[in-house]
């Protein structure tokens, strides 16, 4: 998620010129007062995305390691079942 500071001051100058807003003149210290305060919050909301987004992704890459190590214990496992197995026929025709 990116956005430009001028992105936000076009919005905060949008929001005076509506139309209830008409008669108002613009206060460019409140404008900034508004710009720095909500950039603070966009920006603490995006670190906190980030982090968590991260956090995911190890999580996603912890998963991903133990199917492969379980899929490849799974292979080794059916294949000694598949000895075993003929080896109890070989041994079975033996007799």
């Amino acid at each position: 998620m990116s956005f430009s500071e001028e992105e936000l001051y076009g919005a905060i100058a949008r929001g005076w010129c509506d139309e209830r807003n008409s008669g108002k003149e613009m206060d460019v210290d409140l404008a900034d007062a508004i710009a720095i305060e909500v950039l603070a919050v966009v920006r603490s909301r995006i670190a906190t995305l980030e982090t968590q987004l991260e956090q995911a992704r190890a999580a996603l890459e912890c998963i991903v390691n133990l199917l492969e190590h379980d899929s490849f214990a799974l292979r080794l496992s059916a294949f000694g079942i598949a000895q075993l197995a003929l080896q109890a026929l070989r041994e079975g025709g033996e007799r």
